[in-house]
């Protein structure tokens, strides 16, 4: 049995907890990755399987593969190493104490055949693209299945799109639609944002279930975070609900930010500030003096759950102060207003 890789291979945590890189994705002999967590029970899965077969001794051989060795002998990166799966479950620095050791490690040491009475419990892991949505948008979560035949999640499904997509990016077509909704040892899919927390339970062969999995996410109306302008190579954080850079009426602006609808359907309004009635509309398929306006965002082939490009024109008119605001939909809560400086440029 090799368990290598999937004990091994980096998790899904962030790289700050020192076991992930907070992807979910195929390494090493294209095992998908787990959390810390599931990497040590599906190890507790194979021990359990080897002793109900009767199978008293084993190794551990292959199990702490040092990350020094290969950076010092084999001239790998270690961006590459975590990659391919060779992180060892023990840590090589011993300063950093048994907290720096990963659960596959401790599972290993600490076996006890008593504890195979219950079978062999799906591992799974999940985790959510973004952490905040507006309310009733489509999000999009990642998941690790590994000793499971089926999966179920509490939240609703994006009935648009309620496919299971390949988290591999390397084979075309990359992220292959899978057909159904959540299969596959490594994918991502939808769901309708209907609450503040979404779990996944994994079901194997003899019925067990796994711990359910649960990723929490934030409920609100789109914040817009940052703004580019593409056409003079400024940028800003919005601080205070401003932008504070000189923005042409025809640039066009990377408008950054969460809780924006990644399947499309966004709306961005300019507002005078100094004429509130004074309103200028961009989204896709819109026009203006019969042209249609620049507007790229999300859709289902295309995530961009963070970001919308959209060139401004001539309607925004008289320079000045404008603000700006993004709705997830036609009629969605708006965002708070970002104050603009327009200037005159290309009208």
């Amino acid at each position: 049995m090799i368990v290598t890789e999937f004990a091994t291979g980096s998790s899904i945590e962030s790289a700050a907890s020192y076991f992930g890189d907070g992807l979910p994705s195929y390494g090493d002999n294209n095992t998908p990755t787990s959390s810390a967590a599931g990497q040590g029970q599906y190890v507790t899965n194979e021990l359990c399987m080897l002793h109900g077969l009767g199978i008293a001794g084993y190794t551990y051989f292959g199990l702490y593969d040092a990350a020094t060795w290969w950076e010092l002998d084999e001239n790998q990166s270690g961006a590459m190493l975590a990659w391919l799966g060779y992180w060892g479950p023990m840590s090589e620095n011993a300063s950093l104490g048994s907290g720096a050791n990963k659960p596959s490690w401790a599972a290993l040491q600490s076996f006890n055949p008593g504890n195979c009475s219950s079978g062999y419990p799906p591992v799974v892991a999940i985790q959510t693209e973004g952490g905040y949505y507006a309310s009733g948008d489509p999000g999009t979560f990642w998941y690790t299945a590994a000793d499971t035949t089926s999966l179920s999640m509490d939240g609703a499904q994006n009935q648009s799109d309620p496919y299971a997509y390949s988290c591999d990016p390397y084979v075309s077509p990359a992220y292959t639609n899978l057909g159904a909704p959540l299969v596959g040892s490594c994918a991502f899919s939808s769901f309708q944002t209907t609450s503040t927390t979404l779990t996944v339970t994994g079901t194997n062969s003899d019925g067990g279930n796994s711990p359910p999995v649960q990723a929490s996410i934030v409920v609100g109306p789109p914040i817009v975070t940052g703004i580019y302008d593409d056409t003079s190579g400024q940028g800003c954080a919005v601080t205070n609900s401003t932008c504070n850079i000189n923005i042409s009426q025809t640039d066009l602006l990377w408008v950054f930010g969460e809780g924006f609808n990644p399947l499309g359907g966004n709306n961005i309004e300019l507002v005078n500030q100094a004429n509130p009635n004074d309103v200028s509309w961009f989204f896709a398929g819109e026009q203006h003096n019969g042209t249609n306006v620049l507007f790229v965002e999300g859709s289902p082939s295309q995530r961009l759950p963070g970001q919308i490009n959209v060139r401004l024109d001539c309607t925004i008119s008289p320079v000045g102060a404008w603000g700006l605001v993004v709705r997830d939909n036609p009629s969605g809560s708006p965002s708070a207003a970002v104050t603009l400086n327009i200037v005159q440029g290309g009208c």
